[in-house]
């Protein structure tokens, strides 16, 4: 297999190494007075110099070890390693170090590398194994003015300046040409380069633009430990893996999802794993604010803009500055509040409420979610389209939680309640294991969040002559219950009778009037063909509405058909949201009539 060489860069010297399969690279620092001589021919490029004299007891294997040696005071006699494996995956292992790898890496564990990588040892040895500067992939340098050293390293030729500065308008004014800022929480300011006169270019940029975000993310962490969005299905762990991906970069995220789905727990997972982790994440409801004070909540506003504003308030978009704001329930954001919020994006200027003078400047990384459909709001005339499509730079739809989803936060939510709020006795590994697989055989239209009310509840109400099959039920009746504010009280209906649950004896179910029950054979046939959709349809990509069809002994055209006429997107797929609401509409329409049911049936 064939890999780009492994380039050591110190100063203006530079050596290759092609990195076999086995072999292991170190970087050492030699002795001034050591004697360069060169290595064997059949490998290309590389600079071999003689032992330190102080180590002369060291020998290296020529088949599996290429000593390299660096001049720099800042490496250490045996600074790192580096190894390749047979499918080209190379890794590094910090040796001791004095100055380290930059990596911040503990001593003496072995770390794997990205694909093209680009890594500084003590303050000026490069290492990289790529064909050009992008992507860079520096890992965590230690500290601000390491940064910009390396910052200035890299670009000298484009630059006049790099510096760390506070970005203010004045600032910026003294620059004669183009000038970048980016964010550096840190120093609660910005990195701030100013280009030479026509060398200025969106690559170079963005190339400005990743390094300073990958610092910002700070030392490297475990995904297991930086990351606390449940993803157990394979479905949501397609949602986490593209997460992950776009946690580095700069663009704005929307999340999808329905109540509960873990939304809000995956935004803040993108922020902590981002450029901006050091700076505010700042988390507003859109739904929770009063239409004529969430402008003033987002943008802020002049003392005297009206009448309680007493003072002048900082908006969100100010505090979070530097860092990232969490928009949820996006789609109850106000229509004549959308454009502002687009003038922001577009180019982080905005004014306060009531403030005539100069726009003010935020950068400001926007993460947004919803569990409306957007694209039917823009139909509407409720939601701008501009404003959607600038929204959706990354659109995420969080999938509702699997069985594997449940039975995994069922196991993490059972001990959380038992130290929060008790229970009836402690519960045990047999008791948690059944439980589990009782959680995992329901669906949950309202997610974490009802399976969390309902373990609850479980856990204060279970009785232990039970088996936890009868308390699980007992709990579940309670979900089942439905409520007519119309109906008598004489006639309100009850739960289904249980020897083991209640004292008084059933009472008699009234019939539904003949409306109700002429709606009752249709709702039931509509459950059971769009239960049947959501089983066939995300299993089966190619061919899935001809499954369907069959299954239910039409046409895939006619089960097509009968999806449009229940107002469920088909095109350019059928919308698995729109099924589950669909589901959930119904039931609700058939709650009224399921103790009628239920008697009927005789369960």
């Amino acid at each position: 297999m064939s890999h780009s060489p492994i380039v050591i860069i110190e100063n203006k010297q530079r050596q290759e190494q092609n990195l076999r399969t086995g072999e292991r690279l170190v970087i050492k620092r030699s002795l001034q007075d050591s004697v360069a001589v060169h290595g064997d021919p059949g490998r290309s490029g590389t600079m071999i110099l003689p032992l330190d004299p102080g180590r002369s007891s060291e020998v290296f294997d020529p088949l599996t070890t290429a000593p390299i040696y660096v001049s720099s005071h800042h490496v250490s006699g045996t600074h790192a390693e580096f190894r390749q494996d047979d499918q080209g995956r190379v890794f590094v292992k910090d040796l001791g170090s004095t100055n380290g790898t930059f990596l911040k890496l503990p001593p003496w564990q072995e770390f794997e590398l990205d694909g093209n990588f680009e890594l500084l040892l003590g303050q000026d040895v490069l290492v990289r194994r790529q064909s050009t500067l992008w992507p860079p992939k520096v890992k965590g340098i230690t500290n601000a003015d390491d940064l910009i050293r390396y910052v200035r390293h890299q670009l000298g030729k484009y630059i006049d300046s790099v510096a760390i500065g506070s970005g203010s308008d004045a600032e910026l004014a003294k620059a004669a040409g183009k000038c970048t800022k980016v964010p550096l929480p840190e120093r609660h300011g910005f990195v701030m380069v100013q280009w030479k006169q026509a060398t200025f270019n969106l690559d170079l940029e963005r190339w400005l633009q990743t390094v300073v975000s990958q610092y910002n993310c700070g030392p490297s962490r475990l995904p297991e430990e930086s990351w606390q969005f449940l993803a157990i299905s394979p479905e949501r762990r397609r949602v986490l893996q593209v997460a992950r991906q776009v946690a580095a970069s700069e663009g704005t995220v929307l999340l999808y999802g329905h109540t509960g789905v873990g939304k809000d727990v995956l935004a803040r997972d993108i922020y902590r794993n981002s450029g901006r982790s050091k700076g505010p994440f700042i988390a507003v409801n859109c739904a929770a604010l009063a239409g004529s004070i969430i402008e003033s909540e987002l943008f802020g506003h002049k003392k005297g803009s009206f009448t309680s504003a007493d003072s002048d308030k900082k908006g969100l978009f100010e505090v979070a500055d530097g860092g990232t704001l969490f928009l949820d329930e996006i789609g109850e954001l106000p229509l004549d509040v959308q454009p502002k919020l687009l003038r922001v994006l577009e180019s982080g200027l905005f004014r306060r409420v009531g403030d005539s003078g100069p726009e003010k400047y935020v950068d400001v990384r926007i993460i947004a979610a919803t569990n409306k459909n957007l694209e039917r709001r823009v139909q509407e005339k409720t939601f701008r389209a501009d404003l959607l499509f600038r929204l959706e730079a990354t659109k995420l739809v969080v999938p509702d939680l699997m069985p594997a989803d449940v039975r995994a936060l069922v196991q993490t939510l059972v001990p959380m309640l038992l130290l929060k709020q008790g229970g009836n006795g402690p519960v045990t590994s047999d008791e948690m294991e059944r439980l589990m697989e009782c959680a995992a055989q329901n669906r949950w239209p309202g997610n974490a969040r009802q399976l969390k009310n309902l373990l609850g509840r479980y856990l204060m109400l279970r009785q232990p002559g039970l088996t936890v099959e009868q308390n699980w039920e007992a709990v579940l009746e309670m979900d089942r219950m439905a409520y007519d504010e119309d109906a008598p009280s004489a006639q309100t209906p009850t739960p289904k009778s249980n020897p083991n649950l209640m004292l008084d004896p059933p009472q008699p179910v009234p019939v539904p009037g003949p409306d109700k029950l002429k709606e009752i054979p249709d709702c039931i046939d509509h459950l059971i063909f769009l239960h049947l959709a959501r089983e066939v349809l995300p299993a089966n990509d190619w061919g899935a509405l001809a499954e369907l069809g069959r299954r239910m002994g039409m046409t895939g055209a006619g089960a097509k058909n009968r999806l449009q006429r229940l107002g469920i997107a088909t095109d350019p797929a059928v919308d698995i949201h729109q099924i589950d609401a669909k589901i959930a509409e119904i039931k609700l329409q058939l709650h009224p009539s399921i103790g009628y049911l239920r008697s009927v049936l005789g369960i």
